[in-house]
């Protein structure tokens, strides 16, 4: 391959690639074919986008421990919303949202679940009918301490409970 900067051929390297391209600072993507050129331009080739974008959304709703704002903001991102839609789902305000993926202030544990299952429930994750069900019934009772717990379930990713 010839580099598109300067035109000179390329070197093909593969290993792990640091996918700085999500918003993450901590997606590597192992076995990428990467090409360096002598100039310092690097083009990485990376198949199915799509749906290497969502196995990314899929890991972190799945993840154990909270989510950090670049997480939060991927998972908008990759579920292509804007702020205000995204914070009306989660009956928040743009501005608070715009916090949390700015890391100025974090969620609470339940918020953090509730943008899991949300994302769960837009990306359609088993039955997506009753996910969006049971954020319906949620919603009515956000003021309150609501439990949500996610536990891995094979290919849908998770399955979940609250009280």
């Amino acid at each position: 391959m010839n580099c598109p900067k300067c035109g000179k051929p390329a070197r093909k390297i593969k290993g792990a690639y640091r996918f700085r391209e999500s918003g993450l600072g901590n997606v590597f993507l192992e076995g990428a074919e990467t090409y360096k050129c002598p100039c310092g331009e690097e083009v990485v080739r990376i198949p199915r986008m799509a749906a290497l974008l969502d196995k990314i959304g899929e890991a972190i709703v799945n993840k154990p421990g909270p989510l950090t704002g670049p997480e939060i903001r991927y998972l908008r991102k990759n579920a292509q919303l804007s702020s205000q839609a995204f914070a009306g789902y989660l009956q928040q305000t743009p501005e608070t949202l715009s916090r949390w993926e700015n890391g100025r202030r974090a969620p609470g544990r339940d918020t953090d679940l509730l943008v899991r299952l949300t994302y769960a429930a837009l990306k359609g994750y088993g039955n997506s009918d009753r996910i969006l069900k049971a954020l319906t019934e949620l919603s009515g009772r956000l003021k309150k301490k609501v439990s949500i717990t996610l536990r891995p379930k094979g290919r849908e990713g998770f399955e979940y409970a609250y009280t």
